[in-house]
């Protein structure tokens, strides 16, 4: 029904592969924005695979853009993918509506369209002008005091890790006894 047909004797993995046709179908327009996708259950079932499986394709889709999901809704394809193929040598062009993307998902290629080029060039030119000249040299393994300061930081504010500040490197401290 949803033209998947897994290689179950290929090395590319099966949630891979899942994701990879349902990633063509929406590029190629054969899934439409809004159009909602199977359950993961149903697609597990129809598929023969674990639901884990089919669940890890479409997070995969998710993070990447192209497929939207909120709980106890469907996950419905994102709008503004489709991609227009061009047309083969010898055939007539036909004229067709270009539709405007919202995003570009290339793999290895970032959407450079809204990159504010301008302000960035402003602030390399204002920290170049200020940086002391010992910081553009290399500084050694552990790297610049400041940055690990930085680093160890943010750790303990997003992974609640206390990190000792060594002289060569970070190191996690034991956690502490609750009493």
């Amino acid at each position: 029904m949803w033209g998947i047909e897994l290689q179950r004797q290929s090395e590319v993995p099966l949630k891979r592969q899942i994701y990879q046709v349902l990633r063509d179908q929406i590029l190629n327009g054969r899934l439409h924005a809004g159009e909602a996708l199977p359950s993961t259950r149903e697609l597990a079932n129809e598929l023969k695979v674990s639901r884990n499986t089919v669940n890890e394709a479409y997070e995969m889709l998710i993070v990447e853009g192209f497929v939207l999901s909120r709980q106890g809704a469907p996950t419905r394809v994102a709008e503004g993918l489709y991609l227009e193929k061009k047309p083969e040598v010898g055939s007539p062009a036909q004229e067709k509506p270009t539709l405007p993307f919202l995003a570009d998902f290339r793999t290895g290629q970032p959407d450079l369209r809204q990159f504010p080029r301008h302000v960035w060039q402003q602030i390399s030119q204002k920290t170049m002008q200020e940086m002391p000249p010992s910081l553009l040299g290399y500084t050694g393994p552990e790297g610049l005091p400041r940055l690990r300061e930085e680093i160890s930081g943010w750790l303990f504010r997003a992974r609640e890790f206390r990190l000792m500040l060594k002289k060569s490197s970070l190191r996690r401290e034991p956690p502490m006894p609750c009493i």
